[in-house]
């Protein structure tokens, strides 16, 4: 069932993947969501990404590869709990400076 809105931190299906509802666009506030990839983990994992169990599969959250979805083509799968949209936060935040550190150098 599609939905207009989404929570952070919902898990949805969009185009055959999961993605993890982030945020909406300040101009926007009601329109696209702007998510997150949910990526299967096939090696070690990169500071970007967080790690969830997703339907009993070790997935990996791409932190710093969001995109705006299609709120009416997506599908609610989950929630994420609270400690984990922390943790995303977190992780987003660290990278983001070591990114722009690194842009200094």
């Amino acid at each position: 069932m599609a939905r207009d809105r989404f929570e952070r931190g919902a898990v949805v299906a969009y185009l055959g993947r999961n993605w993890v509802v982030w945020s909406y666009r300040r101009a926007h506030r009601y329109a696209e969501p702007v998510a997150l990839p949910v990526v299967p983990q096939t090696g070690p994992r990169h500071r970007s990404h967080v790690r969830i169990d997703l339907s009993g599969r070790t997935c990996l959250i791409q932190t710093l590869e969001p995109l705006s979805l299609v709120a009416a083509d997506c599908v609610l799968v989950g929630q994420l709990p609270f400690s984990t949209i922390a943790e995303i936060d977190l992780t987003m935040r660290r990278a983001a400076q070591a990114r722009d550190m690194e842009a200094v150098r």
